[in-house]
C-alpha cells in the first residue's frame, strides 16, 4: 500500500497479513456492525483506510458493501442504495454537510432549522424534541436508514457530529495512518460518554504515547503495536528515523489523555 502523500511523495508502506487482520479485528470489537447494514464508504479506493474500513470491515462483519462513484452522486445513492453506514474522510463529511445545508438554503428552512437545533440543545434535556418531523425530512435526505457515520482518518468539525447527532445518526472518529494499517483509535461504538474532542480512543492491541512534551503535556504522536509497517519499501534510511525500538513517529502533535483517548493538536 501507499500513503496519501499529503507531507510529500507518496511512499511504499509494507504491511504484512497478520497486521492487517489484527487491526481489522481490533476495531471490529469496537465498532458495532452486523449483516443487516449496508456500508457505503466514499474514501479513495487506493489507501488503506478504505481497504480496512470500507471493504475488510464490513466483509468480516457480514455486511453488504455497496459501492461509491463520485461525490456528485451522493444524493442518488443515498435514495437508491439506502446505505445504514456511511466511512468517509472529514473533508467528505463536511461536503455532505454543505451540499444538505444548501438544500435547506433553496427551501428556505435553513435558518429555521438551525434555530430548533439550538433550541431543542436545551430541551432536550427535558426530553423535549423540538426536530420531530424535521428530522425525518433530513434523514430521507440520506437514504432514509442511515445510523452511523464513521469519520476516518484525522480530526472532524464538533459542528459536523452535532449535525448528524441531531439527525439521530450516530457517529464515530477514527484516527490512523497507511503505516499502521487503517486505523490506531476509534470511538468505542455504544459508549454515551464519548469525547467529542478527541479523535477515538486507542485500539485493544495498540500503544500510543507521546516524545518531547512541551509545557501543556502536547508532544509528538508515537505508536507501537502488532498494526505498525514492517518499514517503507526500498527505504531502509526513512524506515529507521520514522520506527525507533517499535515506536512510528507519526508527526502528528497531541496527547493521550487518562481515559485512553486521542487528542491531535497538531503537525511537527
Amino acid at each position: 500500500m501507499f500513503t496519501a502523500g499529503q507531507s510529500g511523495a507518496a511512499k511504499g508502506v509494507r504491511l504484512d497479513h497478520g497486521s492487517i487482520v489484527a487491526n481489522i479485528t481490533a476495531i471490529a470489537s469496537l465498532v458495532d456492525l452486523t449483516p443487516d447494514d449496508a456500508v457505503y464508504s466514499v474514501i479513495q479506493a487506493h489507501s488503506m483506510t478504505e481497504l480496512g474500513l470500507g471493504l475488510l470491515l464490513p466483509m468480516y462483519k457480514g455486511c453488504r458493501i455497496v459501492n461509491f462513484i463520485d461525490i456528485t452522486s451522493l444524493e442518488r445513492d443515498f435514495a437508491g442504495l439506502a446505505p445504514t453506514v456511511l466511512v468517509a474522510e472529514p473533508a467528505k463529511i463536511e461536503s455532505l454537510y454543505d451540499r444538505i445545508a444548501e438544500a435547506l438554503d433553496n427551501e428556505g428552512a435553513l435558518h429555521r432549522f438551525g434555530f430548533l437545533r439550538k433550541m431543542n440543545r436545551i430541551t432536550k434535556k427535558a426530553k423535549i424534541n423540538m426536530l420531530r418531523g424535521a428530522e425525518k425530512v433530513l434523514s430521507n435526505k440520506l437514504g432514509g436508514k442511515m445510523r452511523l457515520v464513521i469519520s476516518a482518518g484525522n480530526s472532524i468539525d464538533g459542528e459536523l457530529l452535532d449535525f448528524f447527532d441531531t439527525l439521530g445518526v450516530k457517529t464515530l472518529q477514527g484516527y490512523g495512518m497507511a503505516e499502521c494499517c487503517a486505523l490506531v483509535a476509534i470511538d468505542p461504538d455504544g459508549d454515551s460518554t464519548i469525547d467529542r474532542a478527541a479523535v477515538g480512543h486507542v485500539l485493544p492491541n495498540i500503544e500510543i504515547r507521546t516524545a518531547r512534551k512541551d509545557a501543556n503535556g502536547i508532544g509528538e504522536i508515537l505508536v507501537k503495536g502488532v498494526s505498525v509497517m514492517a518499514g517503507y519499501a526500498g527505504d531502509d534510511e526513512l524506515t529507521a528515523k520514522t520506527i525507533e525500538n517499535g515506536w512510528f513517529h507519526t508527526g502528528d502533535l497531541g496527547y493521550v489523555d487518562q481515559s485512553g483517548n486521542v487528542h491531535i493538536t497538531g503537525r511537527l
